[in-house]
């Protein structure tokens, strides 16, 4: 039997549905099912290794032992808006309270973080100038590196995500972010046209109906971009 296979690479705009109800799929879920429905007699699948908070640095920290082991036709990079977004602490800061093992330096900064920084997220994400976690040549650095490595060792097709508009609800909290964002996705793009990975935009979504929470998708949303990238690949596997 024919083997087919996608491998997602991102942050949880890859698996998260907002608001999760009965029944909804992610955008990879909803891939597999019509790639089942559509090629009956061919073993479909479509590996999610998507993660919360990943930032392009994180992903270069696994390439090689992880991602690059993934023997896929087509990888889809969904990153960058846990790199672009204006942020009220660090990147060291929030890699200390995000750690996986709980400790007494974990505890007191993230206590710290909830009573002093959580509750004055706008105010210090200006008064560190709506800095992000990792600067705009570092994340063109290592996206390139990361899209030049897989097809080095795979020569499959590359499709890259934009990052989803900042609504005024993530305007509000990160200022700053709706116009990183677009400096991000131009990154994205003019990364994607160079290295022949094919760019897909998300600008017409609405927060209101296709990521409500500001971020990630809904069901429909999730939906929608399944569909999309469907039709990039379906001269591919027609």
């Amino acid at each position: 039997m024919d083997k087919f296979k996608i491998t997602i690479v991102g942050n949880s705009i890859a698996f998260r549905i907002r608001p999760q109800i009965e029944g909804s799929k992610n955008y990879g879920q909803y891939i597999e099912q019509t790639l089942n429905e559509r090629y009956p007699h061919r073993h479909n699948t479509v590996e999610n290794t998507a993660f919360s908070r990943a930032t392009v640095t994180d992903i270069q920290a696994i390439l090689h032992s992880s991602i690059l082991q993934e023997h896929a036709d087509v990888f889809i990079i969904n990153l960058g808006v846990c790199d672009a977004s204006t942020r009220e602490i660090p990147f060291w800061y929030a890699e200390i309270i995000n750690r996986k093992k709980d400790g007494l330096l974990k505890f007191a900064f993230q206590n710290f973080h909830n009573v002093f920084f959580k509750k004055n997220r706008r105010f210090f994400v200006k008064l560190r100038g709506k800095r992000t976690w990792i600067s705009q040549d570092k994340f063109a650095k290592i996206y390139t590196q990361i899209i030049t490595e897989i097809q080095r060792a795979h020569k499959s097709k590359i499709i890259t995500l934009s990052i989803n508009a900042a609504d005024d609800r993530v305007e509000s909290i990160l200022p700053g972010s709706r116009a990183k964002y677009i400096i991000y996705n131009k990154i994205i793009h003019d990364i994607s046209k160079k290295h022949h990975a094919v760019y897909l935009p998300l600008d017409d979504l609405k927060s209101s109906v296709h990521f409500p929470d500001g971020s990630h998708f809904s069901d429909l949303g999730h939906k929608i971009v399944a569909e999309r990238i469907m039709q990039l690949l379906h001269t591919d596997n027609s």
